[in-house]
Order: structure tokens, then C-alpha cells, then sequence
């Protein structure tokens, strides 16, 4: 296509033209601009030849209207006289030549051309190869982001949005560092792979709207020539896998300590029977005396302890009998705390509840669910300093399940406890048989619920117990 109003400069041109011989050319001519432009929005032109003064209308203009009709088609501009600001101009709006009528020759405007429907075809090649990767980046399942060498996010996906917790628009700029929990290893994991160093497959937790999240982080460094350098980050997210391994992993304990715990019940209440049978006897044939009386009860009572152990152990390990009903949370909360409201009083513990974002029912046993919920707040109101205790409990509703959270402000506890927290007979209390969170564990797996504990020496300890919403 030839945008000309210049009769003259159109037969000039096409003799240029017909004398190219490396491609054979097919000349469309049109004086009129607003003509053309129609014309190329109806017919596929391979390039354009466009005049820089068409009578009242500047050739700019004509070039603006163009690239918004097909901004894929190369144009190159021609004018009469050289003018330096024009030619920046045209480059900077699309044009991608810019030739003088007077100096004009075939060879030169062949070259021209040639060079303008390569580059062309060029740039198609480059947008269709960007829109591609462009595609696998927007639709992957995992995370991905760009940041500067600051940290700063400069692109990501859809993915990495809904992993933050963010919407779309509130990404771009956000400190990526700043969700980490470990701010200091993801910063010297970040300076090493500005050096070039391998990070990757870096086990590491970030926070999302409260919640710990375990991801595998890889860093690579991206050096441009013409850009900036940049990082890509690739997040997985882990946390269910992590969250059904220990799940696992306590099942198993937990079967394991089914079958260790028959196997001492039968073990041990054989000869505990017989001790009984002996002492029956011998209270009948020894004298009574205030001496042989203490011996006979010390043997006694802890006989039954014995017993009252072997019976807890085995209600704590075996797989509980639930009577399933619909339950309101809140209202199961309230009617829970009402057992624990003597020892909150006399202990001096503040209680703060939040269920204003949790109106749920879930399916449960509510009797011992609430069994296992008061265990819980005991051993927090225990934990924690009387007059000084603070309390809290709350729950919320998110993605079709209901969390309950029960904190206090207590001595809290090391890694070693966490990790052996639900174990039968671990306990740290003087009087503690150590099977009650082991009840526990027991009656929320039995729900297909989870149970989540964090904890820190002395700042506290927070359960996170999770049911399906009914």
C-alpha cells in the first residue's frame, strides 16, 4: 500500500518498484488516507509505503491511525525534505524506516522493504514465542515471580497472588522478604543467588493472612544485557504434603501405641489380679493391727491406680465410638467453657472469645468433642501465670472448613516438647499421666479433624484445630 496524494511520486515509486528483481511487489495505490485506512482494515497488505505530507493531514497522523488498525503492519515513511525530529518521531510512534523522496533509488528502497518485512516477520515470531511462555506463566499451578535485585516484585502470576493472600493489584511493589518467617535466612539465601549461587529446592515457611505456610523456594538469577537483572522465583507449595505426612506419622504412633498398650494391659493385669486375690487372703488370715491396715491400703490404691492407668491408656489409643450430630461451634464452645468457668475464676485468667466470623455447624460428637476441647484449655489455664493469664479463644470459617483457636500467654515450649506433645506418657507436669492430648489427638483425628500446635518458651502456645464445615 502507497499513501500518496501525489500522482507523480506514485509512478516515480512504482518504476522503482518494477525494477526490483529479488521478490516480485504488487502496488496499491491510495491518495486518500481515510480510503486507506478502510482498505487495510479489509485487506492483508504486507507492508506500507506512507507519505509524510498528504495536503491538511500529517503523515504522523495517518502513521497513529494505522498502527491502531494493525499494529502488526511495517510502514515505512516518506518525505521531501530530511528533518531529524520528524524521523525520531516516526521511529518512536512505529514507523520503521524513514526515507528521502530526493535521495531515493531502487536499490535502496528495495533494501528498505526487504529489511522492514523480515523485521516484520521477525517480531511476529518474537510476540507469538512471548505470548506462549507468557500463557504457561499466567496458567502454572505454582507460584512465579520476578523480583529486582531489591526484592521487589516486577511480574508474577495469578498463582502468586492467591498463595500471598493478595489480590492482583496489591503484588507489584510488595516486599517479598517481608512474608518470609525466617527473614534472615531468605535474605542470605537472596544474596547468594545474586552471586550466581544455586538456591534451589529451599524447604521455608511465609505467612499468609495469619496462616504458616511450608514452601520449596528456587531462586535463579537473570542477567540481561539491554535490562535489568532480575531473579526468578519458583514457590511450591508443600504444607498439605507436610501436614499429611505428620498426620501419617501420628497415626501410626498412635497404632503402634494401640497394640503396645493391649499387649502391657494383658501383660500386666494377669499378676495384678493375683496381687489382689493375695491381699484379699492375707487380710483374712493376718491380725489386724494399725501397721498391717496402711500396708494393705498403700497396696490397694495402687493397685486401682494401676488399673485406672492401664484403662487410660487403653481409652487414649483404641479408635473412639462417635454419636454424630449437628453441632453450632459457638454454642459447643460456650457450653465448654462453662466446665472450665471455676478454674478461669479462681486462677484469675482473663478470657477473650471471638466466634463473631464463625456461625458454622459441624458434624460431631459433642460430648467428647468438648472432652477434648476442655483438655485443652486446662492445660492452657496450668500453663499460665494466675492473675496474669490471658486466654483466648476464637473461630473462623475459610474454604469449607471451621478453625478454632485456643492461645494463652503461658510458658510455652521448646521444639523437643512440641514434637513429642501427643506421645502417650509425655507429660511435664508433676501429676500428669501424660495420656490426656493423646485423648485428644485421638478424638479430633476420629472427626477427620487436625490439630496444629505453636508454640515459643515463654510466650505461649496456640492449638489450631480444623473440622469440615457441615
Amino acid at each position: 500500500m502507497l499513501i500518496d496524494d501525489d500522482e507523480d511520486d506514485f509512478f516515480i515509486t512504482k518504476s522503482y518498484i518494477d525494477d526490483i528483481t529479488t521478490y516480485q511487489y504488487s502496488l496499491d495505490w491510495e491518495p486518500d488516507p481515510n480510503k486507506a485506512i478502510k482498505k487495510i482494515k479489509t485487506s492483508d497488505y504486507d507492508l506500507c509505503l506512507l507519505d509524510f505530507r498528504l495536503g491538511p493531514v500529517n503523515g504522523l497522523e495517518v502513521l497513529e491511525k494505522i498502527k491502531k488498525v494493525d499494529d502488526r503492519l511495517p510502514v515505512i515513511m516518506l518525505t521531501g525534505k530530511g528533518n531529524a525530529e520528524i524521523d525520531v518521531k516516526s521511529m518512536e510512534m512505529g514507523a520503521v524506516d524513514f526515507l528521502i523522496k530526493s535521495n531515493l533509488n531502487a536499490t535502496l528502497l528495495e533494501r528498505s522493504m526487504r529489511y522492514a518485512i523480515e523485521r516484520s516477520i521477525h517480531i511476529e515470531a518474537i510476540k507469538s514465542s512471548h505470548s506462549k511462555y507468557r500463557d504457561v506463566f499466567l496458567n502454572s499451578g505454582d507460584p512465579i515471580l520476578i523480583l529486582n535485585l531489591e526484592g521487589e516484585i516486577i511480574d508474577f502470576n495469578p498463582s502468586s497472588a492467591e498463595l500471598f493472600g493478595k489480590k492482583i493489584n496489591d503484588m507489584s511493589g510488595l516486599k517479598i522478604k517481608e512474608r518470609f518467617v525466617n527473614i534472615p535466612l531468605f535474605e542470605e539465601k537472596f544474596n547468594a543467588c545474586k552471586k550466581g549461587k544455586d538456591t534451589s529446592q529451599l524447604e521455608m515457611e511465609l505467612m499468609n493472612e495469619g496462616q504458616k505456610l511450608t514452601v520449596l523456594c528456587s531462586m535463579k538469577l537473570q542477567e540481561n544485557q539491554n535490562t535489568d537483572d532480575h531473579i526468578q522465583m519458583l514457590l511450591n507449595n508443600i504444607s498439605k504434603r507436610k501436614t499429611a505426612e505428620k498426620l501419617i506419622r501420628q497415626a501410626e504412633n498412635l497404632s503402634l501405641t494401640g497394640r503396645l498398650a493391649r499387649t502391657i494391659a494383658h501383660e500386666i493385669r494377669n499378676p495384678l489380679t493375683n496381687i489382689e486375690l493375695s491381699i484379699e487372703q492375707l487380710k483374712s488370715e493376718v491380725p489386724k493391727s494399725e501397721e498391717t491396715e496402711m500396708f494393705f491400703g498403700l497396696i490397694e490404691r495402687n493397685s486401682r491406680r494401676i488399673q485406672d492407668l492401664i484403662t487410660d491408656l487403653l481409652n487414649s489409643s483404641k479408635p473412639s465410638e462417635l454419636k454424630y450430630t449437628k453441632c453450632l461451634i459457638e454454642e459447643l464452645l460456650d457450653e465448654m467453657l462453662l466446665f472450665a468457668e471455676d478454674r478461669l475464676t479462681l486462677n484469675k485468667i482473663k478470657l477473650v472469645k471471638d466466634f463473631t466470623a464463625c456461625d458454622a455447624m459441624i458434624l460431631a460428637d459433642k460430648e467428647k468433642l468438648k472432652i477434648a476441647l476442655l483438655n485443652i484449655v486446662i492445660n492452657a489455664i496450668e500453663a499460665m501465670e494466675n492473675e496474669k493469664g490471658i486466654l483466648k479463644i476464637s473461630c473462623k470459617e475459610k474454604g469449607g472448613y471451621v478453625f478454632i483457636d485456643i492461645s494463652d500467654n503461658g510458658i510455652g515450649m521448646d521444639q523437643d516438647e512440641l514434637t513429642h506433645l501427643f506421645d502417650p506418657f509425655y507429660s511435664k507436669k508433676l501429676k500428669g499421666t501424660g495420656l490426656g492430648l493423646t485423648a485428644v489427638y485421638n478424638i479430633v483425628t476420629n472427626h477427620g479433624g487436625t490439630i496444629e500446635v505453636e508454640s515459643e518458651k515463654g510466650k505461649g502456645t496456640c492449638f489450631t484445630l480444623c473440622f469440615d464445615k457441615e
